[in-house]
């Protein structure tokens, strides 16, 4: 029988740790759903409004390095990753879906871990109930956005593999 349980990391407060393993389980948990994908299917647009798993994959490293990268590191709002230069042509509102690099699926989720754990590595000695105000006036904790982030990576990563097993 398995026993399942999280793994925080010690050197974040308690709170910052136990949402930074839930976001990893989360992710372990929907990348273990779809197993090996084909480069094809990356690249493949779905549905009327052409969204493809690679687009998804770089709307999310987009989405982790605004809430932490600019929102609570106060980085500029210019592009630092492919996933930001993607992002300007992406609109997910409007579901305006660029086509995305036609690469392998894990150099999709090597550039996610990379990123994660270089913004993951900026909260040490940080609180969860730090506020931090977006460009639209709105404050959020730190606490929110992780949690936020928790559930972007679940929706999101939902999504990929409902479009992984349209693709077999």
């Amino acid at each position: 029988m398995a026993r399942f349980d999280l793994e925080p990391r010690s050197d974040l407060d308690p709170q910052i740790a136990l949402l930074v393993a839930a976001w990893a389980d989360g992710t372990r948990e929907w990348l273990g759903e779809i197993g090996e994908v084909p480069d094809d299917a990356v690249v493949r647009r779905h549905g009327k409004h052409g969204v493809s798993i690679g687009a998804l994959m770089m709307h999310m490293i987009d989405c982790d390095e605004g809430w932490i990268g600019e929102m609570v590191l106060k980085r500029p709002s210019e592009p630092r990753t492919v996933a930001g230069e993607f992002c300007k042509a992406l609109s997910v509102d409007k579901r305006e879906f660029p086509e995305p690099p036609a690469w392998p699926f894990s150099q999709y989720v090597d550039m996610m871990r990379e990123t994660r754990s270089e913004l993951i590595d900026h909260l040490v000695g940080r609180t969860p109930d730090q506020e931090f105000e977006s460009s639209s006036g709105n404050s959020f904790t730190l606490r929110w956005i992780l949690a936020h982030l928790v559930q972007h990576d679940s929706y999101h990563g939902g999504q990929i593999v409902l479009l992984l097993e349209d693709f077999s």
